[in-house]
């Protein structure tokens, strides 16, 4: 960083870590300095209950024998959590003076299953779902396992039940996938683990299709502009997956599937002692190359991969907590035409794309104080791949570094977090290094939460972002939070932030870089966002509504140019395309509706979005529907459950409304269709049998229109966009061992 950055990232520093202090009410400085103690005497039926968990901001400690747990807290109101599995949760908010000590006594009360409260982590403050200003949604950690189940090998159809969310396949034939938010392309949302980018700043469209589920706790989604949060590749959102924690215990699952895919998986997990803990996961898979429709070319990619990662957990009773993680993973992936077919063309066309991946990472939380939390984080990763599409033949490297520094300083009713961060993204090319990039952002960062009376929450996070290749931006973001009273709150949050582009676009993750045109100078995209939330509790039904608009300046899209830069230029090749910054932005708008009932032992949950979503197209210079996005969708998942039994069963029926196409022969919008999913388990001893039947009524795409197109499409595509399932009906079953 040159010198007049240094002065400038110092200066704006000052500015950003002014507003959280002057916010904070004035006190004498030595009663800010002063703790409060607080001791919290749990009970349950009327007796002393050990092991209980109680918990305020980043300090945590369990009951003792007599159900008491002392905490010492920074002085001003602080809510106070109280919860024991089995048992229900309780929250407790008291004004704690300086140097006082305070008694609470809490009464839980004993319920047939253990539902812990939910703490989220992508906004940055690990505090109850309830009580963030953020919108935070959570797919809790009985989904996860749920979702393990029908999809091990696979995280695909962890988020296909959150409205506004669509996983988008992408390279029919491979079996790539991308998670668009609220109609946006995939590049704009973030995939974090722990909230380390460990398949970098742009993870490729295979990450999804590649990562197991089985050590995930919970999955974390903030829709919506989150750069302030964690930077430019957080454009249109983040998808934050929280592993697990350490407990002693041992999984083995084993599934096959009618479509000729096999996964086992290895789950350990151990406390070593009351502050080391660890857990391991490894996978192996198979799944055979498959053309369903018979028309000779591969509707189910074929791939082996294996997979592993271990972590490493150390926690103290007194809120400091270290996590080291690493992983690695190797897949060949095969499609295009299948063994002894031909495309269109009359010769063979291979489409194969050779995975090697290795990351790691460190997340640490050091309490200093009473009232401050120094946090760190930082990861490494590389990704190698080796693509073959036709003639063409290339190979590309990944790679990305990123370390983060905060500090969490409570005083009173604010809590101000202050940060400062370093990311690098390179990428190499072979043959050519045409497009190969290194890219650095230096950044710093300030977020403070507001809490004026107990119903009223604020949040506002500023973020200062110097990229060596955009420039500097200033990207803000505001959250409001006002409970009214225990059942209903409403939420409003609005942000600004920047992407930098690069040329890892959609179409390259399809087709390879062969025809992709040299690049010329693109500029970054701006974009801002707005949502409503309104949640609530009526009896046993969770009802909640969201209303959104998102707009993106200077998006970067694909357009058609000549090929005459082609490394392997054949008669009755299409189009290449370049990138460019499109004339006009992309707008997309709408409405979520998400409703659950829950009366033990039925779960019926629904949710349904809609959506406008428009872009300026380069080609037919124009405004025309974002092609591949549907106006509606929305799915109805009906589960039974009884606990004592070990016996659940789910039906879950998703609706996919009319979507705009491009580049297809056939048609320019596609019917609306709805899928059928139904899952079953039963728990004998150790033992937990499943099956479940994806796709019930076999809806396949190939039975509207052939895959295959008669001549190339663009960079040389012998098939359509996937806008439905390529491999119809699939059964699954399968066994998990505990032991």
């Amino acid at each position: 960083m040159t010198k007049s950055a240094r002065v400038t990232a110092g200066i704006a520093a000052a500015l950003m870590l002014a507003p959280g202090f002057l916010m904070a009410p004035r006190h004498p400085l030595a009663a800010q300095g002063a703790p409060g103690h607080v001791t919290v005497s749990v009970a349950a039926e009327g007796r002393a209950l050990p092991g209980a968990e109680v918990r305020s901001g980043g300090v945590l400690v369990l009951s003792d024998s007599a159900g008491r747990a002392r905490l010492t807290l920074p002085a001003g109101l602080r809510r106070v959590l109280v919860w024991k599995p089995g048992y229900g949760v309780d929250t407790v908010a008291l004004l704690l003076r300086p140097s006082a000590d305070t008694a609470i006594s809490v009464e839980l009360m004993v319920v047939a299953q253990e539902e812990p409260p939910i703490i989220v982590h992508a906004a940055r403050s690990e505090v109850r779902i309830e009580q963030e200003p953020t919108r935070v949604e959570v797919l809790a950690p009985e989904d996860v396992e749920e979702k393990s189940l029908t999809r091990p090998g696979d995280m695909t159809n962890l988020l296909v039940e959150m409205g506004g969310i669509q996983v988008q396949p992408v390279a029919p034939g491979l079996g790539g996938a991308t998670i668009r938010v609220q109609g946006l392309p995939g590049r704009y949302t973030l995939l974090l683990t722990d909230g380390l980018p460990l398949y970098g700043a742009h993870a490729p469209s295979f990450s999804l299709v590649q990562s197991p589920p089985l050590d995930l706790r919970q999955v974390e989604v903030i829709k919506g502009a989150a750069t302030a949060l964690y930077g430019p590749s957080a454009l249109g959102g983040v998808v934050d997956l929280i592993s697990r924690t350490p407990a002693d215990g041992r999984r083995l699952l084993l599934s096959q599937t009618t479509r000729a895919g096999t996964d086992g998986l290895l789950w350990l997990s151990r406390r070593l002692s009351d502050r080391w803990g660890y857990t391991f996961l490894g996978g192996a898979h198979r799944q055979g190359q498959e053309d369903v429709d018979r028309d000779g070319w591969t509707d189910v990619a074929g791939y082996d991969r294996a997979e592993a990662r271990p972590r490493l957990f150390w926690t103290s009773p007194g809120g400091s907590s270290l996590l080291l993680t690493a992983g690695w993973m190797a897949e060949n992936r095969r499609g295009g035409t299948v063994p002894g077919a031909v495309a269109p063309s009359g010769v063979p066309f291979e489409d194969g794309l050779d995975t090697r991946h290795g990351d790691v990472g460190v997340v640490a939380h050091l309490l200093l104080t009473p009232a401050t939390l120094l946090g760190v984080r930082a990861s490494a990763m590389l990704t190698h791949h080796g693509r073959r599409f036709g003639a063409a033949s290339e190979t590309d490297s990944r790679r990305n570094a990123f370390a983060e520094a905060t500090l969490s300083l409570a005083r009173s009713r604010n809590t101000a977090v202050l940060g400062l961060s370093g990311e690098y993204e390179g990428l190499r090319t072979a043959p050519r290094d045409t497009f190969g990039f290194d890219f650095g952002t230096a950044s710093l960062f300030a977020e403070d939460t507001y809490t004026p009376i107990e119903a009223v929450a604020l949040e506002a996070s500023l973020r200062l972002d110097r990229h060596d290749r955009y420039g500097t931006f200033l990207s803000p973001r505001v959250s409001a939070l006002y409970r009214l009273g225990d059942d209903w709150s409403v939420r409003l949050s609005g942000g600004r932030g920047f992407f930098a582009p690069t040329p890892l676009s959609s179409e390259v993750e399809e087709v390879g870089f062969t025809w992709l045109a040299p690049p010329g100078r693109l500029g970054a995209e701006s974009g801002s966002s707005a949502s409503l939330d309104v949640g609530g509790e009526v009896g046993p039904f969770q009802l909640s509504g969201t209303l959104f608009a998102v707009r993106v300046q200077n998006p970067v899209l694909s357009a058609r140019v000549p090929p005459p830069f082609a490394r392997v230029p054949r008669p009755g090749d299409s189009t290449a395309f370049r990138l460019v910054n499109a004339a006009g932005p992309i707008r997309t708008a709408g409405a979520e509706l998400f409703a659950v009932y829950a009366r033990e032992p039925l779960l019926v949950t629904a949710t349904f979005s809609h959506q406008q979503a428009t872009e300026f197209s380069p080609d037919e210079g124009t405004r025309i529907e974002i092609p591949l996005t549907p106006r509606n969708a929305g799915g109805v998942d009906v589960a039974w459950e009884e606990d004592e039994a070990g016996a659940r069963v789910a039906l879950e029926v998703f609706y996919t409304g009319r979507q705009r196409v491009e580049d297809d022969p056939y048609r320019t919008f596609t019917p609306g269709f709805a899928t059928v999913e139904v899952i079953a388990a039963k728990r004998v001893g150790r033992f937990e049998l499943f099956a479940n039947a994806e796709n019930l009524t076999d809806v396949r795409q190939t039975r509207w229109d052939p895959l295959l197109r008669a001549t190339p499409g663009l960079g040389g595509r012998w098939t359509t966009d996937e806008w439905a399932p390529l491999e119809g009906r699939v059964l699954n079953a399968g066994v998990r061992v505990s032991f």
